[in-house]
């Protein structure tokens, strides 16, 4: 009785063992399918993964800038102060389309009566709009030197001046407006404050396409703030 016993007991141990084992391996499976998983994530292709995720390399291509500067221009309007904005729109990582607008003011004007009185005025103040491809070309640091070529129009408004250079002669000089077409080639460069903020010095030259074709050189700084 005792062996039977033994005997019952051993063949009911060995079949739980042996109905045991699907169990252990069934458990232990979804850590090694986890662990394949991981492994073909990590083998993931690399075209595969840009696909999958763009929007970094968006961000990045894909960007706002305003400017507001404030500096000297010179030229037919001599040296006097000058204001301008721009809006800059990145399509590629480092080219950019910018529509710019600026404003000088009047400088001194030179009228000579010959044999008669010879003195300066000012002059009408003169605007600009121009439409610009800018190329970001080098980058040092925080420095970041641009280079740009455009074109657009250059204008005045009619003016007219009183002008008493002696006491008892009196002078009325007329200015008509002008609206010239002029092509614009210049640079700069911006110094990242921060990821936004930065400070810009931009240089150009129009040149002026007016019954005689002149120059008008613009230097101007100020800030920029990217988004």
């Amino acid at each position: 009785m005792k062996k039977l016993t033994l005997v019952l007991f051993s063949m009911s141990f060995l079949l739980a063992f042996i109905c045991g084992l699907p169990l252990v391996a069934d458990e232990s499976f979804p850590s090694s399918n986890i662990a394949k998983t991981t492994e073909a994530e990590k083998s993931t292709d690399p075209a595969t993964a840009l696909l999958l995720d763009t929007s970094s390399e968006e961000k990045r291509t894909t960007r706002f800038a305003v400017s507001f500067y404030s500096g000297l221009g010179a030229g037919n309007i001599h040296t006097a102060l000058s204001f301008g904005g721009a809006f800059t729109y990145f399509f590629k990582e480092k080219l950019a389309i910018e529509i710019e607008g600026g404003y000088s003011l009047g400088g001194k004007d030179k009228v000579n009566i010959p044999e008669v009185v010879s003195f300066n005025i000012k002059g009408p103040g003169v605007y600009n709009f121009l439409a610009h491809i800018l190329y970001d070309i080098k980058q040092i640091r925080k420095f970041v030197f641009y280079g740009k070529v455009g074109a657009g129009g250059v204008g005045s408004s009619s003016k007219e001046v009183v002008a008493n250079p002696r006491a008892n002669l009196f002078y009325n000089v007329r200015y008509d407006p002008i609206k010239d077409f002029a092509l614009s080639i210049g640079g700069g460069f911006r110094y990242q404050r921060s990821s936004h903020w930065a400070i810009r010095v931009d240089i150009k030259e129009l040149i002026v396409f007016a019954e005689d074709t002149s120059g008008i050189f613009i230097a101007l700084g100020g800030l920029c703030y990217s988004f």
